[in-house]
């Protein structure tokens, strides 16, 4: 398998959907404010407001380049990761790339959002290709000069430290060396392993984080963190089904156990 497919097949990629649509939904309310004002102050001149939320646009594409890219790094650190060449050149070839070369949809996907919540922007135009070619030339040289740069130290970095590919996830706990962990902890960790196999062999695909949730319902018995009982009352996992916050935290929870071969 190429070193770019491998570091795709390993990122959870139900949990960058979930940051994912908390960040464009923090954009879209941004971005709402900002047309909000333009419109405030410009009634009675439509193409200076047509003009200037023009250039709003592509100062929000960047933006939003920026979510993408530390959406993925903060998923690959919570699952135990290191960031490694691979990782960065990956992200910015699957994810960065494609939307730089698309902003016609970036675009459109915006001022829906917007006209959807504030009525705003029913009349508008979509910009011509022309408009945004030498953005996207400018921010695809950027982004691909700023991958090359991070890539380069952390190659360096990784020979400083004698390391080689990424490392093995970590507790986050700091628990001590030979100190065992909670009960449940293992339970948990042993039903996930057990839920990826049996998903991951029906359905031909490693499990969705929703999937393996369902799985844990209709077998029973697997315990919850005891954070989420003691916190918020959350009793079981058709409680956790319900929740988009716990469904991010069971992602974030699942990403911490790495992946059996098998499953692959």
């Amino acid at each position: 398998m190429p070193a770019e497919d491998k570091v795709w097949s390993r990122i959870e990629h139900e949990h960058i959907r979930l940051e994912l649509e908390e960040g464009f939904y923090q954009l879209v309310l941004e971005t709402e404010n900002k047309v909000k004002k333009i419109c405030k102050g410009e009634d009675s001149n439509p193409r200076a407001m047509r003009a200037e939320i023009r250039e709003l646009l592509p100062l929000e594409l960047e933006k939003w380049l920026r979510v993408l890219n530390n959406a993925y790094i903060r998923v690959w650190r919570t699952q135990g990761n290191r960031l490694t060449p691979e990782f960065v050149r990956t992200v910015f070839r699957r994810e960065i790339k494609p939307t730089i070369d698309k902003p016609s949809k970036f675009e459109a996907k915006l001022v829906e959002q917007i006209f959807r919540r504030a009525g705003m922007l029913e009349d508008w135009d979509a910009l011509p290709w022309g408009f945004w070619l030498d953005h996207t030339i400018r921010l695809e040289d950027e982004w691909r000069r700023r991958t090359e740069i991070q890539a380069m130290r952390l190659k360096y970095r990784t020979k400083r430290r004698g390391l080689r590919g990424v490392s093995e996830p970590k507790s986050r706990r700091g628990r001590k060396r030979g100190r065992p962990g909670l009960r449940e902890t293992a339970e948990l960790n042993s039903a996930l392993i057990e839920a990826r196999d049996v998903l991951s062999r029906t359905l031909g695909r490693r499990p969705l984080t929703t999937e393996i949730v369902e799985h844990f319902i209709q077998k029973g018995g697997v315990p919850l963190p005891n954070l989420w009982r003691q916190r918020d009352d959350i009793r079981d996992w058709r409680a956790v089904s319900r929740s988009r916050k716990y469904l991010r935290l069971a992602a974030k929870r699942f990403g911490r156990v790495p992946h059996k071969p098998s499953s692959l």
